[in-house]
C-alpha cells in the first residue's frame, strides 16, 4: 500500500509540471504569498473509527503562486501545520494528541461572486501521541490529502488582500496495522501578505517621489521632474542642451548638475545614467550620439565628486521609449533627454 502510495503521489506531480509553462503571473507587482490561519475537523473509517469519533484542532497555512500555468489556471505551492486533540470512545486513553505538517500543490479555478475553487493535493507526516494507563506512546505515519478549497475574497471590502476559506478533504493514513481513510473540513481566513509588503514599497516609493519634487522645488530647478521605475527612482532632465550632434554639455546643463549636488548628496544610491535622442537619423547614430551625451552627464558628476566611477552606470537608448511625436519639434525636444535613476540597494 505504501508503495503505491508514494509512486501515485509523485506521478501526478511529474505530469502537473510536465504541463506547465511560463506566462504573465510572473509579471506581478508583488510576491503572492497568503498566510492564514485554519481550524478543522476530521472523522476517520475503518478500524480506527471504530474506537476514535474525530480529531479536531487549529493550524496554521501559507501557500505561494508559481509563475506558471496549467491549461491557463494559477498554479501554486502550500503548505500547513496542525495540532489538535483526539476524541476517544477508549476509557483507558487519558489523553491524546497530534501534529501534522504537510505540503504540495494546488490549482485555481475562478468562478463568480469573488468565489474560487482550488483543487490541491498534499503529502506530509502526521504523529500522534496517546497516554494509557500513565504510558505516553508517539508514532508518525506519512499523509496524503486531497482538498477541494473554496476561497471567498470579498474584493469590494477587502481589495484582494483577504479572502476566507472553506475546504472538504480527504486524508489517507498508512497505519502500521491498518490504512484509515478521514474526512474533514477546515474552515480558515487568508491574507495576502505579499500585497501588503507590496503596499509598503509604494506608499515608501511615494513618500520618496514627494521628498525629491520637494527638494527639485527648493533648489529652483527647472525641466527635471522624478518618476519611479524598476529600477529605482528617476530623475529625468527634459530637454537638456549639448552641441549640435556632440556629447559636449552646455553652460547652463553644467549649472542644473550643480544645483542638483545637494539632492545627489542625500541620496546615496549608485546612478544609472541613460541617454535618449530624437529619431533624427540611423538607430547606430542614435545609439552611439545618446551614450555618448550620458557618459559627459557620468564624467561631470565624478568630476565633480557627486559619484566615484564605480558609482555610475552609463547607457545609451538612442530614440528607444521615444515621450513625444518624433514627427513635430516639440515631440523631438521632449525625447532628448537624459535620466538619472538612484539605483535601489
Amino acid at each position: 500500500m505504501k508503495k503505491i502510495f508514494f509512486a501515485s503521489f509523485f506521478a501526478i506531480f511529474a505530469v502537473l509540471f510536465s504541463f506547465s509553462e511560463e506566462n504573465s503571473v510572473a509579471s506581478r507587482d508583488y510576491v503572492p504569498v497568503n498566510i492564514g490561519v485554519f481550524g478543522h475537523r476530521q472523522y476517520p473509517f475503518g478500524d480506527y473509527g471504530k474506537h476514535v469519533y474525530f480529531e479536531e484542532g487549529l493550524g496554521l497555512m501559507g501557500d505561494y503562486a508559481l509563475p506558471f500555468l496549467l491549461a491557463n489556471h494559477e498554479f501554486g505551492v502550500a503548505a500547513h501545520l496542525l495540532s489538535g486533540r483526539i476524541l476517544s470512545g477508549n476509557t483507558a486513553l487519558e489523553n491524546s494528541s497530534l501534529i501534522s505538517f504537510y505540503g504540495g500543490a494546488w490549482l485555481d479555478f475562478p468562478l463568480k461572486f469573488d468565489i474560487s475553487f482550488r483543487p490541491e493535493l498534499d503529502f506530509g507526516f502526521t504523529t500522534r501521541t496517546e497516554t494509557i494507563r500513565e504510558e505516553e506512546k508517539s508514532y508518525t505515519d506519512s499523509l496524503f490529502q486531497v482538498v477541494g478549497s473554496f476561497r471567498w475574497q470579498p474584493k469590494s471590502l477587502f481589495e484582494d488582500e483577504l479572502s476566507f476559506e472553506f475546504a472538504p478533504y480527504f486524508s489517507l493514513v498508512p497505519f502500521e496495522d491498518n490504512t484509515t481513510i478521514f474526512f474533514g473540513m477546515r474552515l480558515g481566513v487568508v491574507y495576502n501578505f505579499g500585497k501588503m509588503i507590496h503596499t509598503i514599497k509604494v506608499r515608501r516609493a511615494e513618500r520618496g517621489i514627494q521628498e525629491i519634487r520637494d527638494t527639485l522645488k527648493n533648489l529652483s530647478v527647472s525641466d527635471v521632474s522624478v518618476q519611479r521605475n524598476s529600477d529605482g527612482l528617476t530623475l529625468i532632465m527634459d530637454n537638456i542642451q549639448f552641441a549640435a550632434n556632440s556629447a559636449e554639455l552646455a553652460e547652463s546643463e553644467k549649472a542644473k548638475l550643480d544645483a542638483l549636488k545637494p539632492l545627489f548628496e542625500e541620496h546615496k544610491n549608485n546612478l544609472l545614467i541613460a541617454g535618449y535622442c530624437a529619431d533624427d537619423g540611423s538607430a547606430e547614430n542614435s545609439m552611439h550620439i545618446s551614450a555618448a551625451q550620458a557618459g559627459a552627464v557620468a564624467d561631470y558628476l565624478i568630476q565633480k565628486g557627486v559619484r566615484s566611477e564605480s558609482e555610475v552606470l552609463v547607457v545609451g537608448r538612442g530614440s528607444l521609449d521615444s515621450l513625444g511625436d518624433n514627427s513635430t519639434d516639440s515631440g523631438k525636444t521632449k525625447n532628448r533627454r537624459v535620466e538619472i535613476t538612484l539605483l535601489e540597494k
